[in-house]
């Protein structure tokens, strides 16, 4: 079940988060429906559970209402970044690495995945309480981007999160301390005439739980 709490940050001070244990968070999206590139951004935090972590499946983009979600076997429509099982390693930090083809571009229509795999995609997030990270996820016709720090060190702020939230193209970077962003495209194949109208969040791991601190889509006119 869904929790609330809080936690106190030496920046910033008290802020609340969502925990999800193996749940999917959906929110209608209130950008319009003539927007053709939509930003989703999550800034978050995770356990350190002091090794690898548990296998799970993960998914952050968009789908076709609130009844027909993600993990629907028969989910009508949706597009995003999922995570196809495996484990997140532990290191330095304490931090938790991957790369690979586990990440990869879903889409998702009438229950089927069309998946692109190619390459690799890399993401380093800090472990426990103190240090705040940042995913986002780009959906537009036919392409999806993934954005991710590459210093999990760093405490990010509700003013990092905006930063890169709002700054438009496949390639955002930091303005401030010049610290590096992970930034992929995947194509995966696949189309339909449904509308990606919900926010759709789906952790899929009821040992390790993930801590959200703020969840928002900005939509770019092109």
């Amino acid at each position: 079940m869904a929790e609330i709490g809080q936690r106190i940050f030496a920046v910033d001070g008290t802020r609340k988060f969502l925990r999800l244990y193996n749940e999917e968070y959906l929110r209608p999206l209130t950008v319009g429906t003539s927007r053709t590139w939509v930003r989703i951004g999550m800034l978050f935090q995770v356990p350190d559970t002091g090794g690898n972590s548990p296998a799970g499946n993960y998914f952050i983009g968009l789908c076709n209402g609130a009844d027909s979600p993600y993990t629907d076997a028969n989910c009508r429509h949706a597009m995003g970044i999922a995570w196809a099982g495996g484990v997140f390693f532990y290191g330095a930090g304490p931090s938790y690495n991957n790369s690979g083809s586990a990440w990869r571009g879903r889409h998702r229509i009438n229950g089927v995945n069309s998946d692109d795999t190619s390459g690799s995609l890399s993401t380093t997030f800090y472990a426990g309480p103190t240090r705040r990270n940042m995913w986002f996820v780009d959906v537009n016709p036919g392409t999806v981007y993934w954005h991710a720090c590459s210093d999990p060190t760093i405490d990010h702020t509700f003013y990092n999160f905006l930063e890169i939230l709002e700054q438009k193209g496949s390639t955002p970077t930091f303005n401030n301390g010049g610290n590096a962003m992970y930034n992929y495209q995947k194509t995966p194949a696949g189309s339909s005439a449904l509308p990606l109208d919900t926010l759709n969040i789906y952790w899929g791991n009821g040992n390790w739980p993930i801590e959200i601190l703020a969840l928002a889509a900005f939509a770019f006119d092109s």
